[in-house]
């Protein structure tokens, strides 16, 4: 989740750790949903549900802008695969542990095997910033008016037959989602030369930026964190 390179942006770094601040009200809320000590509405298009597509679409979208601000300052398959081989490793890592503990709803592909992937996809065009936002617009149009490229339109015929659960706690199939990472890659050439907050030392800029630094880590051990929270919330109401 982060770019790879030496050279980073500091107001980039802030908003992936806004992203990972929201990811955790987001998951530390819905472990108190799952216990049944607060109301959560997950509707499409509820606040919650629209708290969710920013979240995982912020990490998509900076992650496209990472390896095209990499590519324009050197970025090699060497240093782009340093910053692959994590994300793909903690995805295999949420896959496993999840079929161990949630056989009936464990994750197949959540957001970090879309990163992942989407990211392997797009490689050749980090240093195409015109050709990505053409396939961006040509992909979104194919998934709203072509029910063909909607998974929901194939994807159940062929689940059961690869051994997927019906229902998954993170799923995020590569349409749509992955378009927010090619849009990132069109979009890093129109940013500010300036990083805007090159200078910020407050409190809150640091705090954020610690948090996108370290983003893949916090996302892997988070839960491990707030759901045994929400359980002991839990037996303390029951008690």
């Amino acid at each position: 989740m982060k770019n790879g390179v030496k050279s980073r942006r500091k107001d980039l770094d802030s908003w992936r750790g806004l992203a990972v601040l929201l990811m955790l009200v987001f998951h530390g809320y819905y472990n108190l949903h799952s216990f049944q000590l607060v109301s959560m509405d997950l509707s499409q298009w509820s606040p919650w549900w629209w708290l969710r597509f920013f979240i995982a679409n912020s990490f998509l979208f900076l992650a496209g802008m990472g390896l095209a601000l990499g590519h324009s300052r050197g970025l090699s398959l060497a240093k782009f695969l340093r910053w692959w081989l994590p994300i793909a490793a903690g995805a295999l890592l949420i896959s496993l542990a999840t079929r161990l503990l949630l056989s009936n709803s464990w994750i197949f592909f959540g957001i970090l095997h879309l990163i992942a992937t989407a990211a392997l996809l797009a490689w050749p065009l980090s240093r195409q910033p015109r050709l990505a936002f053409v396939l961006a617009l040509l992909l979104l149009a194919l998934y709203l008016f072509t029910p063909y490229w909607q998974l929901s339109h194939w994807w159940p015929e062929y689940r059961s037959a690869l051994g997927l659960p019906n229902s998954s706690l993170d799923y995020y199939p590569l349409l749509p989602h992955g378009i927010s990472l090619l849009l990132g890659m069109a979009l890093a050439n129109i940013l500010p030369k300036r990083d805007l907050l090159a200078g910020a030392q407050g409190p809150i800029s640091q705090s954020l930026t610690w948090l996108g630094l370290h983003a893949l880590s916090i996302y892997l051990l988070h839960q491990a964190i707030l759901y045994p929270a929400a359980y002991g919330l839990y037996l303390l109401q029951r008690s």
